[in-house]
């Protein structure tokens, strides 16, 4: 939005002790089925694509990890490890409107090999995870997607032919965190 920058330094400003500031992420209505977008309407989305950091908390936690085999969860890592150094507030004005893009079917199938950037989200972040950090890491993306489809497919599948695409996809990787 046209406020993104001041509304970030607007609130970095008067929450000296946070080391970041994130906004909502809204997306026009679309189709879980076939298209892939983000959304995050409250704090603790940590989408990059709408989260501001303070350069000190960039710097002493060196950036990205970039030990993610996929690009996938470095966002969620990012957030997770800057959070250990003070909160991430929320300005509503830092508005992103994400667009929707069209997903083939090989697309979401290859989609399923971010399964191993989750599993090591899983093993940075166990503690974040609730009842799941139980789980053994290599477990927890499928369980997630299962979890995941299920939630996707309760609010999408309205018809056979959306039933029908649903069950051609439905073990693809995607995990609780992808949108």
């Amino acid at each position: 939005g046209p406020e993104w920058v001041e509304s970030a330094l607007a609130w970095l400003a008067t929450a000296p002790a946070a080391v970041g500031v994130e906004g909502p992420t809204v997306s026009p209505p679309y189709n879980r089925l076939r298209e892939m977008s983000v959304e995050s309407d409250a704090a603790g989305g940590y989408l990059t694509a709408n989260l501001a950091f303070r350069r000190d908390a960039l710097t002493e936690l060196d950036g990205f990890h970039e030990g993610f085999p996929f690009p996938h969860c470095e966002d969620y890592d990012l957030a997770y490890r800057a959070a250990r150094l003070g909160p991430i507030g929320f300005a509503p004005g830092m508005s992103v409107l994400h667009h929707p893009r069209a997903l083939s079917a090989a697309e979401l199938g290859r989609r399923g090999r971010y399964a191993a950037s989750e599993m090591l989200l899983f093993q940075r972040h166990r503690e974040r995870f609730g009842h799941a950090r139980h789980l053994p890491a290599i477990a927890f993306p499928f369980v997630s997607a299962v979890v995941g489809w299920t939630a996707i497919a309760r609010r999408e599948v309205r018809s056979p032919g959306d039933a029908a695409r649903w069950l051609a996809v439905r073990g693809t990787g995607e995990g609780l965190w992808s949108h």
